[in-house]
Order: C-alpha cells, then structure tokens, then sequence
C-alpha cells in the first residue's frame, strides 16, 4: 500500500470540518471521520480509483456529506 500524508492545510481543513459536524451532533462528526479513514483505505489500496483531477490527483468523494459552508 501507498504512503499517505495530509498537507498541513489539508489537515487544518480536515480538524475545521469535523468540528462543523460535531457541532451539529457528535455521531455526525464520528461519522465523518471514519469515513474519511475508510476512503483513505480504499485509495490506498485502489490507487486508481476515484475521478482524475490531474495527471497525478485523483477526486474521491463522500456521500452524504456537504462540508461547502464549513470554510
């Protein structure tokens, strides 16, 4: 499996985001991480999975969640 790392700002948006759906119920936000983590399971593995961005990104994207208003 691949490595893997947040860039800072990558994290920073990531704390910001869970802290948008904690405030509305804690579950929520528990929610979100492990799908977070479980979408990070299924890149590392997959690498080839998700909808090109670039030549080296590649877009995978959480059902259910709108985190648009949290920026």
């Amino acid at each position: 499996m691949k490595a893997y790392r947040f860039l800072t700002e990558a994290d920073q948006e990531f704390q910001e985001h869970i802290g948008y759906f904690d405030g509305h119920s804690r579950a929520l936000g528990d929610k979100f991480v492990a799908d977070v983590e479980s979408a990070i399971t299924d890149v590392r593995q997959y690498p080839q999975i998700g909808s090109p961005v670039s030549r080296i990104v590649r877009q995978r994207v959480l059902n259910g969640f709108n985190t648009a208003s949290c920026t």
